[in-house]
């Protein structure tokens, strides 16, 4: 099996069983572009590795699965249109890998799982999350649009919001 090396990933093959841990928890293991970027090159050599059968994904740490885009790399990602597009292409490549890898793939959610960490975890197969585990979307308050077929894939795991216009419309609110 020919797994790449990585800066921000430990991988760990186990009787068919990848483990992979994003390991940043300094920084809550938000995802800059060279971890993107490693993940999509993992990614490549799972479906061309045929003793790997799963893939389990989780946060290095005790206090996030993903906790989003690493903001602190914005000014050089987002430095102009075209590098905000060689951003938008990476993340684009790892959501498409995922959402069609041939092999299940496991997101073990352990505290915070915001932003990007959310599409992440929205991109696996079957998630298992702690009871500690909390779910946003902070994009808006950073000024960043949060994609629409994203929004779309949380309505679609989670359900539309329910209906409380019974309840409003009986207390005169």
């Amino acid at each position: 099996m020919n797994l790449p090396e990585t800066k921000n990933l430990l991988l760990r093959p186990d009787a068919g069983v990848l483990h992979l841990t994003l390991n940043r928890p300094e920084q809550r293991n938000a995802m800059n572009r060279g971890m993107v970027e490693e993940i999509n090159a993992v990614f490549d050599a799972v479906r061309e590795a045929r003793e790997l059968r799963v893939v389990v994904m989780r946060g290095a740490g005790q206090r996030a699965f993903i906790s989003g885009a690493d903001i602190s790399s914005f000014a050089k990602t987002r430095a102009n249109a075209d590098a905000a597009e060689r951003a938008r292409a990476t993340s684009d490549k790892l959501r498409h890998a995922m959402l069609h890898m041939e092999k299940p793939l496991i997101a073990m959610i352990r505290g915070y799982c915001l932003g990007g960490g959310l599409g992440m975890a929205l991109n696996a197969d079957i998630r298992f999350a702690s009871s500690d585990s909390l779910f946003s979307i902070p994009a808006a308050h950073r000024g960043v649009a949060y994609a629409l077929d994203g929004l779309k894939q949380l309505v679609d795991v989670v359900g539309p919001s329910p209906d409380f216009s019974h309840i409003v419309g009986a207390s005169g609110l």
